[in-house]
């Protein structure tokens, strides 16, 4: 019995404990993948924690553009932890930056009309439409005035009582000078209805480009980029964009490096921190510009050419001109060209005002009701434009206006933030133009906007809808916190981070005036998504989805992140109620392609079957130590049991009369193995709820049971006679081989009592399975393996519980074969003893028990890693070569502690003397 009570102490605490630390966060997925459905290039989406909206939550769909949004959250760490989870094929990060507003300029030639040999003052009015031309904006008149003089830059004096104005100063040819007050530096909005005026001289508005020498004046065309930052080898193996490349190159690796860029012609320059970017040949854009331009050249320009601008200016100005141009209009796409050619390259500076971002903006999400029949309503609400620099004195915001339209209804908050001028502001530097349709999975990015480049407007839901938007898509315009956004237009390099999150750079604008200084755009965690696809997966058969859904559960567990499963995903049209725009756009009800999920995704906490398994393993080597344990027991009583037999005692009475010391055995085990599993608990802070412990003890009982009841049974059917002869058998001698030595002799003993010899060899093939197995699925599938059974796909994870399991398998099947060369020991004492007596050595007889260990262990072992090459080729396509060494380990540890564990009872056999074990009992 102390066998049984040692063994059922040992796996039964070990049960209880390792039902408590396989207890493990799954990812539950609820609903079906739709074998048509459209590929979004990957398979996980991982967000932060608690990203999801309200309306994802609520209906299971996605906004196109979601992750304009999403402005940080995960960690480099979490991103590389990610990478390092089983299945994981390619891990493209995407950080959002946020908003730059980027001016190309669309060129007013002026003709001969300004080639003169004194003052005139030229009259510009700007007219923006866009929303289709549902808004239109009417810009401020901007007066420049224009002389042949030289004219220089005069700032503010730091004397008291001095001008808190810069002054353009003009030195006319007699020598005297005349003053014209600069623009304040503020930020305004487009539609200020007062004039803005600016002196010029000449030699600043005439081209210098070689095209032409006529003069010109510049109307600011804004562009507003969202700029993403992402691992450029990542980014390409997920999307394949060095093929969509149209000219220049992709992005590279590596920290840019500090550089001067020129201002103008004069020799200056400006240190500036560069940015590279890779550029859309699109805009994605809708935003239509007329300008009027009016020459003043009279009497009231000769009057303020003498009397200067103080900041009042003549009614004059305000009414009609002396002579008009003819009306100039652009779109997006002509003066985006002209800024992808203002960037600067790697050996060109480009245009100060294209390349400079002093102010980033980021917007919050959306803000959606849900109405009773699923369509959404998009809450707008007055904007409040500090985001925009309006109404702070923030050198970055100083003549950084806020775009057409940039004050239109908002739908989302925004952030501003501004960086000083004279501290090596980031620079834009292109690296190249690429061209989303060019993408290899361009067509189902179109279909399903869940990528980095995918785009897709929506258009009018209704008859009204559709006229107000001219019958065509709404395209985003200038106003970023709009309802409508591009995706990110310009892509920069993880690397580039830093010169965003410089807290001596950077500060933001808080309302009333307020400035928070070391305030950047970047912080902490400054990566917004990661994009996963999953190693094997070739489309959405149960094997693939089981491989997503068991790499989506390892991400999850490992990070505490969002985690969605996007295989299966589709595009669906989303009724979106808008309301009205500040500059003439009507409300608008809108069908927008949304995201379906194709499945849902929780984290729930539950038992892991993998790991409840090998927990079940442990309880069946230790009933097979048990079985072996019951047997020697009663053929070491046969005779008694016989005896009761012959007097009349039923067959039911004899086996219960053995059953009862087992039970009793096993009750004590599990209640001591409930103890164990308890204060090991407490040691490792596992959970320890009673039922966890607890089951420790009808586990032993069970077990107990259902290893003894077979042995028990056996005996009561034995025949009273037979129960009177010698315990040799001689049943297994006719197949046997003949004994020529301790090998031979050896298999002998072992086929003579088979049932004990069986008993311990699959005791040996469990460990050795085990250990195999778990090594596999360690070395080969790095702790995870995902395969299919019988058509269900599985996972087979390993973690630290399961390899204590493994090892506790091997150290019960020693037992069990210790059991085996002990009872040997005992049964054949008297062959023993003759063989001693008639000159064999003690070191020969230990040798022959502890080959029959040997034996057992060797052939369980071989019996084991038949069938775990068999389970790991058929279910999990492992290596053969990977799975033969993994059966080397574990045949090797379970054959070494078997020899380890049958040594002392064999030195002690050999050891005994002869007279003692040829005693008659």
């Amino acid at each position: 019995m102390t066998t049984i009570l040692v063994t059922l102490t040992l796996a039964t605490g070990a049960y209880g404990v390792l039902t408590g630390a396989t207890e493990r966060t799954r990812l539950d997925v609820r609903g079906t993948v739709d074998a048509s459905a459209v590929s979004a290039g990957y398979d996980i989406l991982v967000r932060p924690k608690g990203s999801r909206s309200a309306a994802e939550q609520s209906t299971g769909l996605v906004q196109p553009g979601f992750l304009s949004a999403v402005q940080g959250g995960i960690s480099p760490e979490q991103w590389h932890q990610i990478e390092g989870q089983p299945g994981v094929k390619v891990a493209a990060p995407v950080a959002i930056i946020g908003w730059v507003v980027a001016y190309a300029t669309v060129q007013v030639d002026l003709g001969a009309l300004a080639s003169t040999d004194h003052p005139v003052v030229v009259r510009t009015k700007t007219t923006w439409s866009y929303d289709n031309g549902a808004s239109v904006v009417k810009a401020a008149p901007a007066l420049l005035y224009i002389t042949p003089n030289p004219i220089r830059f005069q700032p503010p004096s730091l004397e008291p009582g001095g001008s808190q104005y810069s002054v353009v100063v003009e030195t006319r040819p007699d020598g005297s000078e005349v003053g014209f007050r600069a623009p304040a530096p503020v930020t305004e909005k487009v539609d200020e209805q007062e004039p803005t005026f600016l002196a010029l001289s000449t030699s600043n508005v005439t081209a210098k480009n070689g095209a032409r020498s006529s003069t010109i004046v510049d109307v600011p065309y804004p562009f507003p980029f969202l700029i993403a930052a992402v691992d450029p080898t990542k980014e390409d193996q997920l999307t394949g964009v060095q093929e969509a490349m149209v000219s220049g190159s992709w992005l590279t690796p590596g920290e840019p490096k500090m550089r001067t860029f020129g201002l103008g012609s004069g020799g200056d320059t400006q240190p500036g921190r560069p940015v590279p970017v890779a550029v859309a040949n699109q805009p994605y854009l809708q935003l239509d510009v007329s300008a009027t331009v009016d020459l003043f050249d009279g009497p009231e320009v000769t009057a303020l050419s003498r009397e200067g601008y103080a900041g009042e200016l003549p009614a004059a100005f305000k009414g009609p001109a002396d002579r008009t141009l003819p009306t100039l209009t652009a779109n997006a796409s002509a003066a985006y060209r002209r800024l992808l050619d203002s960037l600067p390259t790697a050996t060109s500076d480009g245009d100060a005002q294209t390349r400079t971002i002093l102010r980033v903006t980021r917007t919050s999400p959306l803000q959606l009701s849900t109405a009773s029949d699923g369509s959404l309503t998009a809450k707008g609400f007055p904007g409040f434009a500090v985001g925009w620099g309006y109404g702070t004195g923030l050198p970055g915001a100083q003549g950084s206006a806020i775009p057409p339209g940039g004050d239109d209804t908002a739908f989302r908050t925004m952030d501003g933030y501004f960086a000083a001028p004279d501290q090596a502001p980031p620079t834009l530097v292109k690296t190249g133009v690429f061209d989303p349709a060019r993408l290899p999975n361009a067509r189902s990015l179109a279909s399903l906007p869940l990528g980095t480049f995918s785009y897709s407007a929506p258009i009018g839901g209704d008859p009204a809808s559709a006229r107000a938007l001219g019958d065509k898509p709404w395209l985003p315009s200038a106003n970023v916190w709009g309802y409508t956004q591009p995706p990110p237009m310009m892509l920069t390099t993880l690397d580039a981070l830093p010169a965003f999150a410089d807290r001596q750079l950077w500060s933001k604008a808080a309302p009333a005036g307020q400035v928070l200084s070391g305030t950047p755009p970047i912080q902490d965690n400054p990566i917004s998504a990661v994009r996963v696809k999953v190693a094997g997966v070739t489309g959405v058969s149960d094997l693939d989805r089981e491989r997503v859904r068991s790499t989506a559960e390892a991400i999850a567990a490992a990070t505490g992140l969002d985690v969605d499963i996007t295989m299966g995903a589709s595009a669906g049209q989303q009724h979106v109620s808008i309301p009205a725009g500040t500059h003439g756009r009507p409300a608008l009800t809108i069908d927008e392609p949304w995201v379906v999920k194709g499945v849902a995704t929780r984290l729930v906490t539950g038992i892991d079957k993998a790991s409840a398994a090998l927990a079940l393993a442990v309880l069946i080597a230790s009933g097979l130590v048990v079985f072996d344990a019951t047997f020697a027991t009663t053929r070491a009583r046969r005779r008694d049991i016989g005896i009761v037999s012959a007097l009349g005692w039923r067959a039911r009475d004899i086996a219960l009369g053995l059953l009862a010391p087992v039970l009793a055995a096993a009750l004590a085990a599990g209640t001591l193995g409930a103890l164990i599993a308890y204060l090991t608990h407490q040691a490792l802070g596992l959970p320890s709820q009673p039922v966890t412990v607890l089951v420790a003890i009808p586990a032993a009982v069970v077990v107990a049971l259902v290893a003894a009841i077979g042995p028990a049974i056996a005996a009561t059917r034995t025949p009273p006679t037979m129960s009177m002869k010698p315990l040799a058998s001689t049943r297994g001698a006719r197949w046997s081989p003949r004994a020529t030595g301790v090998a031979s002799l050896a298999l002998r003993s072992v086929t003579s009592a088979p049932g004990r010899a069986v008993a311990a060899l699959l005791g040996a093939a469990t460990a050795t399975a085990v250990i195999a197995l778990i090594r596999t699925v360690q070395t080969q599938f790095h702790n995870r393996a995902v395969g299919t059974v019988l058509g269900d796909a599985i996972t087979v994870q390993v973690q630290g519980p399961d390899i204590a399991a493994a090892v506790l398998t091997a150290i019960l099947a020693a037992i069990g074969i210790h059991h085996v060369a002990a009872t040997e020991a005992q049964e054949r004492r008297r062959e023993i003893g003759t063989l001693l007596a008639t000159g064999w050595s003690p070191g020969t007889l230990s040798r022959l028990l502890i080959t029959q260990a040997l034996l057992i262990s060797v052939f369980g072992a071989a019996l084991g890693a038949a069938v775990v090459t068999g389970i790991t080729r058929w279910v999990f396509h492992a290596d053969s070569g990977g799975i033969l060494t993994a059966c080397a380990w574990g045949a090797t540890l379970t054959v070494i502690l078997s020899i380890l564990a049958a040594t002392p009872s064999a030195i002690m056999a050999g050891r005994a003397e002869p007279i003692s074990l040829l005693r008659v009992d």
